[in-house]
């Protein structure tokens, strides 16, 4: 050690001396720098994607049951029981109706569009009426073309006690079938009534129910 300190004060008395030992403090520095440079390289990357990332949360999903039973169709069309926009389609012998409206506890309100006309309809405790601008005729032909037991939700409750409702497809997505009728029942991923198509000989019934107006 007294040996290097020696050699320090040497090369200190010259120029030349200096500037070597500038050059070796240099090169000490650098050599510092490498070996931290390669420590920092080598930590696990595994560590870094742990800190950096966020948690993976899996998302709960409701279970998928094998068969539709009452209580889940019941728990299914709560979110109807006050007010609803559906959309219905029917297509009888290839002609096309649509039933679109809005329904509430007092009343349904919506239009009819069929293959020579569309009209607006309200329908109420006391009837069943064509409304214009004007005034509000009763009529007893709304649903003449069709089958209106399939508008019906809780028409449904006895289809689901007769016959068995397997699940279809993994999209929620229940059928039974009955005297040669289709019945589909297509639930969300919450367990809400989402779509009812029935295939009947003569044509189909898809009914879509909306959110809550």
């Amino acid at each position: 050690m007294q040996l290097i300190r020696r050699k320090i004060k040497e090369l200190k008395k010259t120029n030349r001396g200096k500037a070597f030992l500038k050059l070796i403090y240099w090169g000490i520095f650098f050599l510092i720098l490498l070996v931290f440079v390669l420590l920092s390289s080598l930590k696990s990357p595994e560590k870094k994607i742990e800190n950096n990332e966020p948690p993976i949360i899996e998302e709960e999903k409701n279970e998928i049951l094998d068969t539709l039973n009452l209580d889940t169709y019941n728990k299914s069309i709560n979110k109807y029981q006050d007010s609803y926009r559906y959309n219905y389609k029917v297509i009888i012998n290839d002609a096309k109706y649509i039933y679109e409206g809005l329904k509430t506890p007092t009343s349904d309100v919506g239009f009819k569009e069929g293959p020579m006309d569309t009209i607006k309809y309200y329908i109420d405790n006391t009837g069943t009426y064509k409304e214009t601008t004007n005034e509000r005729v009763i009529i007893d032909d709304l649903y003449t073309e069709v089958d209106s037991n399939y508008f019906d939700l809780n028409y449904y409750k006895n289809i689901i006690e007769e016959i068995s409702f397997k699940l279809k497809s993994p999209n929620y997505l229940y059928e039974g079938t009955k005297d040669n009728i289709i019945y589909q029942i297509e639930l969300d991923s919450n367990n809400n009534l989402n779509t009812i198509k029935v295939t009947t000989l003569e044509g189909t019934y898809t009914l879509k129910f909306r959110e809550d107006a």
